[in-house]
């Protein structure tokens, strides 16, 4: 009697684990996360100067830029274009290592769809980026 009640006892424990175990895999695969959208900076290095893109997704834009951007995304630019540029170009601020400020220039936006993490609308940005001129030395005495 004592090891039957001692088997009932392993056989229930074991269950019980592997239930457990059962739960825990089974709701960690449905607990997938969903894809979040990214900010895209693109470089193209020129002799001259050097061409960017930005990819920006619409509803985090709209945290930052304070407009409603994702509102209706196919009107973005007609309504808002001339804002965004200005806000772009102002928190583009591309120094080279020696501290020189360089030229934003030829801002065109448009809104996209990206895909690569899930479907979601982004404004694109071409840039072109120049290095200003050098500042001229101070004369020596």
């Amino acid at each position: 009697m004592v090891l039957l009640s001692y088997c009932s006892t392993l056989i229930w424990r074991r269950r019980l684990v592997i239930g457990l175990l059962l739960v825990l895999v089974v709701g960690a695969y449905n607990a997938q996360a969903h894809p979040m959208p990214n900010s895209v900076v693109l470089l193209d290095l020129h002799p001259g100067g050097v061409g960017a893109e930005l990819q920006l997704p619409l509803g985090e834009l709209q945290a930052a830029f304070g407009h409603y951007v994702a509102l209706h995304p196919e009107t973005l630019v007609a309504r808002l274009g001339p804002a965004l540029r200005t806000y772009i170009q102002q928190h583009m601020r591309p120094v080279s290592p020696e501290g020189h400020i360089w030229a934003v220039r030829d801002l065109p936006v448009q809104t996209a769809e990206q895909t690569a993490t899930g479907p979601y609308q982004a404004l694109t940005a071409q840039m072109w980026l120049t290095p200003l001129p050098a500042p001229s030395p101070l004369p020596t005495m």
